[in-house]
């Protein structure tokens, strides 16, 4: 993933000094697969936030609950 700053330099050397996607990727030092599909595209997409694989609920247990020690936290894998 490339950030929108790389995205603008990319269409930047592309449009004002028509350089290709090969010789890009060498002067940003990037793969040219990654420019060459970053030059495909009209518009930034950044990318979607990842789904977490767990869920932490905060429930009252421990001195609440009349339990020793205090437990604040539990977790669900799924």
């Amino acid at each position: 993933m490339i950030s929108y700053e790389q995205f603008c330099q990319i269409h930047d050397l592309h449009q004002r000094q028509a350089l290709n996607a090969a010789q890009i990727s060498r002067v940003l030092n990037l793969d040219h697969k990654t420019v060459a599909t970053w030059l495909a595209r009209p518009h930034f997409i950044s990318r979607a936030a990842a789904k977490r694989r767990y869920k932490v609920t905060i429930r009252p247990q421990g001195r609440e609950a009349g339990l020793y020690p205090l437990k604040l936290f539990t977790y669900q894998f799924g």
